[in-house]
């Protein structure tokens, strides 16, 4: 039985700062006037900006209690650099940055900043949501500042930014240069500690553990053709094991600190550490029957042995990694954005039907569904009306690109009710909410 519990347990502890560079100095805002290009990351204080933004109708205020976390959501906009801080407690806009080109936002595992890889623009900068917690009496209460921009990594073309622990590697298709940057409140670099170049450029994807060894992907025959399988390597960049079958690679996701998973054409290639550092692969096949486009390709989350991941345009997929199978969880219409709850334990799928659904890997089943929009066409364009899903305290926030609202359900064990609703006055793009840990 899933239960849900008032106050929501801390994701990840202690960081603090990360700053990324670009190449002549700091990307350009009202807080940080660097060496930047003109314009580049600049703040905007002029519609849309600190005092504008948000159309809150329909939004009503919620009344913050003492020590309780007040969450903010980071919002892109389709077609635009412009990113949006809200808070979600009134649905006011904090603060609107303005980046190169649309990114999807990747949240790190301190709760407060949020990395922004911009491919066709060859950069990925660091926000800072200004997420902060003061120790008070046995608790912590929020203490936020203005979110700020404070640089970006310059690439050929950044694709996957992987949060693990204290580190985040960013990995560049153009180059395929893995880049490490450490995470820490004391520490924080402008510069990548580690850098990592694969065989040759190709979609990849690169994870840093936190004993410094580090998987990346190995490229197939063209630059054009997925990766084959991964690398692992250690802390100094040495080879220490090479693991092939892994045709067409795309998806990454790690359980704990020595469990790797990669989505592959034929199922999921699992590496693990074992004794004496050793490391071995294993392979969860695709389900009997399973048709040409149902694979997994990208992973939404654990809960114990159990993994969910995407399985073709209208299913999930449950692993169970202790006996090392894959059941196929059927999806009512086609899936339009997919993400975790740590806090349910459990997988949340949002269709174009306008219904979003909770996800039991362990069960293999949706638990629960209700409706939260309209139906609507899933774009086969992943850079053009994309709904997005992110989780936060008791409730999911939903953006819907077709009606250019921020939509938040509240949670429960048999399905989600919509609270509020907002209009952005904008075509949002990705979101990610932050706050939660206090």
């Amino acid at each position: 039985m899933i239960v849900i519990t008032k106050t929501r347990k801390t994701l990840a502890a202690g960081v603090a700062a990360i700053a990324l560079v670009l190449a002549g100095g700091c990307a350009e805002n009202d807080d940080d006037h660097g060496g930047g290009k003109p314009g580049a990351g600049r703040a905007s204080d002029a519609a849309g900006g600190e005092q504008g933004g948000a159309d809150r109708s329909g939004w009503p205020a919620e009344k913050t209690a003492h020590g309780a976390p007040e969450l903010r959501a980071v919002v892109t906009e389709q077609g635009s650099g412009a990113v949006r801080v809200i808070g979600l407690a009134d649905g006011g806009t904090v603060r609107t940055l303005r980046v190169e080109g649309q990114s999807r936002p990747v949240r790190t595992e301190d709760d407060t900043h949020v990395l922004l890889p911009q491919g066709e623009q060859g950069v990925t900068h660091l926000l800072d949501a200004g997420i902060r917690w003061e120790d008070h009496g046995g608790h912590q209460d929020a203490h936020h500042e203005r979110p700020r921009l404070l640089g970006g990594l310059k690439g050929e073309y950044p694709s996957h930014a992987v949060p693990h622990g204290e580190h985040v590697t960013v990995f560049d298709d153009g180059t395929g240069t893995a880049r490490v940057l450490h995470v820490g409140a004391e520490d924080a670099s402008t510069e990548p500690e580690r850098e990592l170049k694969a065989a040759g450029p190709h979609h990849g994807v690169a994870v840093t553990l936190e004993n410094g060894e580090m998987a990346v992907t190995i490229p197939g025959r063209t630059e054009e053709d997925l990766p084959v399988g991964v690398r692992v390597h250690d802390a100094h960049n040495r080879e220490l094991a090479a693991f092939r079958d892994c045709p067409e690679l795309h998806g990454e996701h790690a359980v704990g600190d020595g469990l790797l998973l990669f989505g592959c054409l034929d199922g999921v290639l699992v590496l693990e550490r074992g004794g004496g550092g050793k490391w071995t692969a294993d392979k969860i096949p695709n389900p009997a029957g399973s048709g040409e486009e149902e694979r997994v390709s990208s992973f939404a989350g654990h809960s114990g042995d159990a993994v969910l991941g995407t399985f073709g345009d209208e299913a999930m997929a449950a692993l169970d990694l202790g006996e090392g199978t894959m059941r196929r969880v059927e999806l009512p219409a086609a899936r339009a954005a997919f993400t975790w709850d740590p806090y349910w334990d459990r997988g949340l799928a949002l269709t174009a039907d306008g219904e979003l659904h909770g996800v039991d890997p362990k069960g293999a089943k949706v638990v629960a569904s209700s409706k939260v929009t309209e139906p609507f066409e899933v774009s086969a364009d992943w850079t053009k009306n994309q709904a997005a899903l992110a989780p936060g305290e008791e409730s999911v926030y939903v953006t819907d690109p077709f009606t250019g609202s921020l939509i938040e359900a509240e949670v429960a064990s048999d399905g989600f009710e919509v609270t509020r609703t907002m209009g952005l006055g904008f075509t949002p793009y990705s979101l990610t909410v932050l706050g939660m840990a206090g």
